[in-house]
């Protein structure tokens, strides 16, 4: 048992397993939903429904959960309980599922364990069988943890240092920036920094000039309430404005081009950056989370 989740969504795995738990949403009248950007999931897992004590939280903006061997190593071999909290982006929430179960069970010492079980009785007896089919197990998991480490170290969400900095160079984007940070601090980023980067740059090799794609990747790079709309032209040219509370390394990340796609022959006029207090920007005749009327933030250009 590695992995495996019944038709209640009750979940069994390996403890120090990697795994990405896909979620059908559903509200709870139980409609089919699908999330759109500025939407989290959040995946809690505790000992036992009702108790205040996290010991799993994942917070994601895709119907997909990651679980990576630091979730779980910690934990008990036994059951607990987790739930899955849907919340849109204009501020509703919804318990969509749970509690559910997840069964933490042992790890390479039970999967061998359970393929012994499987010998029939004929031969459950026989050392030489036992041993050898043991042996056999034994080397395969070998393989699969060297394969798994590789795997972690290389994980855009986990890794760190040497891993970032080849990872960065696969995708085409350096550690170095390209410019000064105006605050004066070091223009090699940290990995945190590095890390949005990079995600950044695989957005832009990988868009297909679309704008929903562009609005469900500034979800992926940015899940907090920062939001950003586009106003296209029609003439090969396209204003940007982004709301939000930014760093002054991430407005600056944003203004020399790291962060936003630009299709080739593509000119972006304007790129206004304002801290909009979490209210919409001003606007005539429209009342929507981006946009408002008289008691929304006016636009200052910065």
């Amino acid at each position: 048992m590695l992995f495996s989740v019944d038709e209640n969504m009750n979940i069994s795995m390996a403890r120090g397993y990697t795994v990405d738990i896909p979620v059908q949403v559903r509200r709870a009248s139980g409609a089919d939903y699908t999330m759109i950007p500025g939407d989290t999931l959040t995946f809690t897992v505790k000992s036992a429904p009702g108790v205040q004590t996290t010991l799993i939280r994942k917070v994601v903006s895709e119907p997909v959960i990651p679980l990576v061997p630091a979730d779980t190593t910690s934990l008990n071999f036994g059951t607990y309980f987790y739930d899955l909290v849907l919340t849109g982006r204009d501020g509703w929430v919804e318990t969509i599922l749970g509690p559910c179960s997840i069964y933490i069970g042992g790890d390479d010492n039970e999967l061998l364990d359970g393929y012994r079980k499987l010998l029939t009785s004929q031969y459950k007896t026989r050392p030489k069988l036992t041993s050898w089919l043991l042996w056999l197990l034994s080397e395969g998991l070998t393989y699969k943890n060297t394969v798994q480490e590789f795997l972690d170290a290389f994980n855009l969400d986990t890794a760190i240092g040497v891993q970032l900095d080849i990872i960065g160079r696969i995708v085409g984007v350096d550690r170095l920036l390209s410019f000064h940070p105006a605050d004066g601090s070091s223009p090699l980023m940290d990995d945190p920094t590095y890390r949005m980067v990079i995600k950044a740059r695989i957005i832009q090799n990988t868009w297909k000039g679309t704008l929903d794609e562009l609005y469900e990747a500034w979800a992926v790079l940015f899940p907090e309430v920062r939001y950003f709309q586009i106003q296209d032209l029609q003439d090969m040219t396209y204003n940007v404005v982004i709301m939000g509370a930014f760093t002054p390394l991430e407005r600056e990340l944003i203004t020399n081009g790291y962060i936003v796609p630009k299709p080739e022959g593509v000119r972006i006029n304007l790129l206004t950056i304002t801290d909009t207090s979490g209210l919409p920007l001003f606007a005539y005749d429209t009342d929507t989370y981006l946009l408002s009327g008289y008691t929304s933030h006016w636009a200052e250009p910065q």
